[in-house]
């Protein structure tokens, strides 16, 4: 025996190609939203993207901290000590082996 999503496949491809929203299908068929979009996807029909989630371009945060010339100098020098002691620990596993 079907489910009652499967008894109503055309009629739910219809409304959802009419442009009813899914959340209103759900609430129809006393269904969650996710099992409306899962068999929409199953049925092989192509999903419209979610209106509150638009594909745009983030932005990208830059970092406005500033640093004295002798911090920046610490730094640079801390780097090349950790470099130096990654160095170390990546000779002494290859000659664990």
């Amino acid at each position: 025996m079907k489910n009652k999503i499967e008894a109503n496949k055309e009629k739910i491809i219809d409304m959802y190609k009419e442009n009813i929203f899914v959340a209103n299908i759900a609430l129809k068929y006393g269904v969650a939203l996710g099992t409306i979009y899962r068999y929409l996807k199953l049925w092989g029909i192509p999903l419209r993207p979610c209106p509150r989630h638009k594909h745009q371009k983030k932005t990208v945060k830059k970092d406005h901290r500033y640093f004295s010339p002798e911090l920046k100098a610490r730094m640079a020098l801390n780097s090349q000590v950790n470099n130096k002691l990654v160095e170390n620990i990546e000779y002494f596993k290859s000659y664990d082996k």
